[in-house]
């Protein structure tokens, strides 16, 4: 009433409950940081949620020291955040990136713009940090973005809202933020900006980082251009206004301004490619109703297209590809191709110093093959005086090395049902091999059987997370032979070799392996013509093989990912005394 003085504040409203929900996947190197920030809010009523999308560097044990809740979930961002709101109470709801460090006041600032102006949503000040030029060029540019209300999203959501239209979109992945801030804005719903800062640590980008990211994310843009028409186009004209807003900004720090505009020239070319890439998926998963469990992780593949009527299963969470001959048809050779000894020389004793590292010789070591072909590697352990054997399917058809015939101990039977002494042998290996088997995690279980307490394992293989892969797409060298059925990534491999029971298990991309790879994609992309034998029987195949190489090279020494292949080292465990 008028004149009666003011009554003093309820100390016991802590206003109401704000649940912060973060996804994450292997994030160790900056989930504690980014916790203990959440933790650290001068906002009295929070409650934290984490969802960890089957992390295999102690992300989530971390995340359980902090959070109230922490469970695992996937297979992707949008999917996380919607088990994080359905797991959490809070009348208020933020998201929280793993790699965001928030100021003490980003929570009670954002819920005093709520009391002050009934806002449904609030957006929250972001700022990037981070190492290198290309992290400078993303600081720079989101500066300009500060206050854009179609460029920014706002992270923290009235529940109510956010549960009456559906959560996150789960078909977006990249855009899930900037498809919520549509819906916001199209319902016409009060928002509203907050003064507290949030540092998202970017870490040290690089240019083929940023154009794959942007290329992976642009598969997502015609899921969000359905959801939200026009979005595309207006959040486009709004990037250009606000960079034209801050020229005095871009002005004062012209080499990170060029930068930038090379950065979103890559990004624009990139997001293009990768919504193409997206039609195709909606397009094959229209005759694709449903696709596999991926076999390393079981987490349900992804459509990922290579090409017009070519199409590739790939896992959104470990990222391992499998192949359907019918969906990926080999354009080229009917068969595996062998490999001519006298070309194969130089790579064959790098291979040979490679297996002998791993196992230090004591004694007369026993090692074992997988898929041996005509037996040139084994040949060079008989020579060396060890014990050899080898698996290979069509041991009866190829014309195998002599001395291998004689003194090795030979299998003709598909690795996956041989018959092996368990407990023998101190090396199995395979080289290019695993990529064509039927079933690798049975593979994987009979070597770790045949593989003696403290011996080894060693694999080389494709990458399926290959810049060449991205780049060349059907083209890409690995898909002309019919008989590579499935690719690894690096996160795959690791993933089933430790299921087979194997520990100490390293995967690291190689730089020098198949280094004609660059140059026969090159020329199955520009010579269409059918060859049964494959490109590099062709003339113009050859020449182009060994004429990239030199670019291939350098571009390997810049970004180890433009290799083709990754090798691992997986160790059986000793036995318990």
């Amino acid at each position: 009433m008028p004149g009666e003085s003011p009554q003093p504040a309820d100390p016991t409203d802590v206003g109401p409950l704000v649940s912060v929900i973060v996804p994450t996947r292997n994030n160790a190197k900056t989930i504690r940081e980014c916790l203990a920030t959440i933790r650290g809010q001068d906002y009295p009523n929070l409650e934290l949620v984490v969802v960890d999308n089957g992390s295999d560097d102690g992300t989530l044990e971390i995340a359980q020291e902090y959070a109230d809740v922490a469970v695992t979930g996937g297979p992707e961002r949008s999917a996380q955040r919607n088990q994080g709101v359905g797991l959490s109470t809070g009348d208020y709801l933020m998201y929280i990136d793993s790699d965001m460090f928030l100021d003490p006041d980003v929570v009670s600032s954002a819920m005093t713009k709520v009391r002050e102006t009934g806002a449904v949503g609030v957006y929250l000040r972001e700022i990037s940090i981070g190492d290198g030029f290309w992290t400078a060029c993303r600081a720079l540019e989101r500066l300009c973005y500060l206050g854009e209300p179609m460029i920014e999203a706002p992270r923290l959501i009235e529940r109510g809202f956010l549960t009456d239209h559906g959560g996150f979109h789960r078909d977006v992945a990249g855009q899930e933020d900037a498809e919520l801030r549509m819906r916001l804005i199209n319902a016409g719903v009060p928002l509203a900006y907050s003064d507290g800062e949030i540092k998202h640590l970017e870490g040290r980008l690089t240019y083929w980082g940023i154009v794959r990211k942007r290329l992976y994310y642009g598969a997502s843009i015609p899921s969000y251009e359905a959801a939200q028409p026009g979005a595309v186009k207006a959040q486009g004209q709004a990037t250009a206004r606000a960079l034209a807003r801050n020229w005095r900004l871009l002005a004062a720090d012209p080499l990170h301004a060029a930068g930038i505009v090379v950065m979103r020239v890559s990004e624009a070319f990139a997001y293009t490619a990768g919504a193409r890439r997206g039609r195709a998926a909606r397009a094959a998963a229209d005759q694709v109703p449903e696709t596999p469990p991926c076999e390393a992780c079981g987490t349900p593949m992804g459509l990922e297209p290579v090409g017009p009527g070519s199409v590739l299963f790939r896992c959104p969470s470990c990222r391992h590809v499998m192949r359907d001959l019918e969906l990926a048809p080999s354009r080229a050779r009917g068969h595996a191709w062998g490999g001519v000894g006298a070309f194969d020389a130089f790579r064959l004793r790098l291979t040979e110093r490679r297996l002998r590292a791993l196992v230090p010789r004591k004694g007369k070591r026993t090692v074992l093959e997988l898929g041996f072909g005509q037996g040139a590697l084994l040949r060079r352990f008989i020579e060396a005086g060890d014990t050899a054997a080898g698996v290979d399917r069509d041991l009866l058809e190829r014309e195998v090395d002599p001395l291998v015939m004689a003194e090795g101990e030979l299998y003709a039977a598909p690795a996956e049902t041989v018959e092996l002494p368990p407990d023998r042998f101190d090396l199995v290996f395979g080289i290019h091999v695993i990529e064509h088997f039927d079933d690798p995690n049975l593979v994987f279980s009979t070597t770790f059987r045949a593989v003696k307490p403290g011996g080894v394992a060693f694999f080389m293989t494709p990458n399926a997370d290959s810049l060449g892969l991205s780049l060349f797409r059907e083209s890409w060298w690995n898909l002309e032979d019919p008989t590579h059925v499935r690719f690894f990534s690096p996160a795959s491999l690791e993933l089933m070799l430790r299921n087979a029971g194997f520990t100490d298990v390293e995967v690291r991309e190689s730089r020098w392996d198949s280094m004609a790879m660059e140059g026969s994609s090159l020329a199955r992309f520009l010579y269409r013509k059918r060859l049964p034998e494959g490109i590099l029987s062709s003339r113009f195949g050859q020449v182009m093989a060994l004429g990239v190489m030199p670019a291939s090279a350098i571009a390997r020494m810049i970004d180890v990912r433009v290799g083709p292949t990754i090798e691992v080292v997986a160790r059986k465990p000793e036995q318990s005394a």
